[in-house]
């Protein structure tokens, strides 16, 4: 018996934050569903999470991410568009590029003439990116500036968002004391644990319960 799931099979888990139509929701369920469907290998979970902010005014108010288990392989794709629906229509064509490039680097380590099996599962192949250039400090320049707001949350909705979205870690901004802090999943005991930037300037690590 074949394990290829059929994007029927598939539950397309899609989560919101802040006022998302359900009208949204549902598209966004189809749109996937649609990236599943031209997936040759098996689907084992597909993860959707739409993000409504609450500042109007913000330039792209709606963002989109998506994380698909491609056999066993987290696809991930992020957006962010002025509205929802327009975002989804995005995640749909990043996604649909990420899986394409993803089968890519996955046959050309097939044949042997790129990362093998192991090293495109654990991500520790990094032949695709620029070779690292060791320059004096004088001759560095910076090339591009990336800024972005943190979610203020409580440590166990970042916890929610991390295993929701299959991140390594998850930033965010404590809701209780206003420090920027991170939650990380503990590599020996597999336990969430949470760092957090005090006033001291110093990292307080503990397990969040």
């Amino acid at each position: 018996m074949s394990g290829l799931r059929t994007s029927e099979e598939v539950d397309v888990q899609v989560r919101n934050r802040g006022q998302v139509l359900d009208e949204a929701e549902a598209y966004a369920r189809r749109k996937v569903l649609v990236v599943i469907s031209q997936v040759s290998e098996p689907v084992l979970s597909a993860r959707v999470k739409l993000t409504q902010a609450a500042n109007a005014s913000a330039a792209r108010p709606a963002t989109a991410q998506a994380v698909v288990d491609v056999n066993g392989r987290p696809v991930r794709a992020h957006v962010a568009a002025t509205t929802m629906f327009e975002a989804v229509d995005l995640l749909q064509e990043r996604l649909t590029a990420r899986i394409a490039r993803a089968r890519r680097y996955r046959a050309r380590g097939s044949r042997g003439g790129g990362p093998d099996d192991r090293t495109w599962r654990d991500g520790s192949c990094h032949e695709h990116r620029p070779h690292r250039q060791h320059l004096p400090a004088e001759e560095r320049r910076v090339i591009r500036h990336k800024s972005f707001s943190l979610t203020r949350q409580t440590p166990q909705d970042a916890v929610i968002d991390l295993e929701a979205m299959d991140h390594a870690f998850w930033l965010f901004t404590d809701l209780a004391s206003g420090h920027d802090s991170v939650v990380y999943r503990d590599a020996v005991g597999g336990r969430h644990r949470m760092a957090s930037l005090g006033t001291t300037g110093r990292q307080r690590d503990f397990e969040v319960r």
